[in-house]
């Protein structure tokens, strides 16, 4: 992720997503209450949809988490605890990871959990729409 972020490209980090974060159920997490409704045959397309919705989103606001590196404090069951280190001496921030698996699930930055962020955010424009998933879609490809 720091290597996606000094690159200022969505698709590094879109790399970085599928290459170690479980991209699936971090997807069907964030349908929530909309998850049985989820229309047949289109599960691998919004998980496509939504690595993509979540590369952008976070190259949108790589410089505010500008790093040079981590370091893991401590590894208990699924959790790991980190400190990412801000560039050019700017203090560093707690990060929590949760693993499922080999691949991370979920990512607590500054006491928040990225993957029910997602869900508010991805349920908002459902519950805005009456459900629509074509809305969602089409949103998610802005």
């Amino acid at each position: 992720m720091i290597v996606a972020a000094k690159s200022g490209s969505p698709a590094a980090f879109s790399g970085a997503l599928r290459n170690y974060a479980d991209m699936g159920s971090i997807a069907m997490f964030a349908l929530g209450k909309y998850r049985k409704n989820l229309p047949p045959g289109k599960q691998a397309e919004f998980v496509a949809l939504t690595t993509d919705y979540v590369s952008r989103t976070l190259n949108d606001f790589r410089l505010k988490f500008r790093a040079e590196s981590i370091s893991v404090r401590d590894c208990s069951g699924d959790t790991i605890e980190s400190v990412i280190f801000f560039l050019g001496g700017k203090g560093n921030q707690p990060v929590i990871w949760r693993i499922k698996g080999s691949k991370v699930a979920d990512v607590n930055v500054q006491n928040v959990w990225l993957a029910q962020l997602l869900r508010t955010n991805l349920t908002g424009i459902l519950d805005k729409n009456n459900g629509d998933f074509g809305k969602l879609f089409a949103e998610m490809k802005k």
